[in-house]
């Protein structure tokens, strides 16, 4: 019987996860820098990779609206985000401001930008 390889740290949990890619555009919600082809596609924060990402909707005419459930933000329209596992808007940090009344600017991961979460 071989005794187990101890040479190799053990995750213990406590390192710091992977290092977030660069963001590949600037306002989440935005077309902004994005590019336009082969596909339109809006800008948006990915919890996955830890940064601003272009994409599209999976489906660009039966996608969610404000506040429809989802599991990924291609379950979203172009302006939105899945966070809290709904459809929601971006909002800057620093402003605190949503554009839907009582909803909360909420961080989702990045330094700058937070998403609005309703009201319970």
């Amino acid at each position: 019987m071989e005794a187990p390889d101890t040479a190799a740290p053990i995750d213990t949990g406590n390192e710091p996860d992977d290092a977030p890619l660069p963001d590949a555009c600037d306002a989440p919600g935005q077309p902004s820098s994005c590019p336009t082809t082969p596909t339109f596609l809006y800008c948006r924060y990915e919890p996955s990779v830890k940064s601003l990402q272009c994409s599209a909707p999976t489906d660009p005419f039966v996608t969610g609206q404000y506040l429809t459930p989802c599991s990924s933000n291609k379950d979203c329209d172009y302006s939105l985000g899945c966070h809290f596992g709904i459809c929601t808007t971006y909002c800057e940090l620093a402003l605190q401001a949503c554009a839907f009344p009582s909803a909360k600017c909420t961080t989702i991961g990045s330094p700058k930008w937070g998403a609005c979460q309703p009201p319970e």
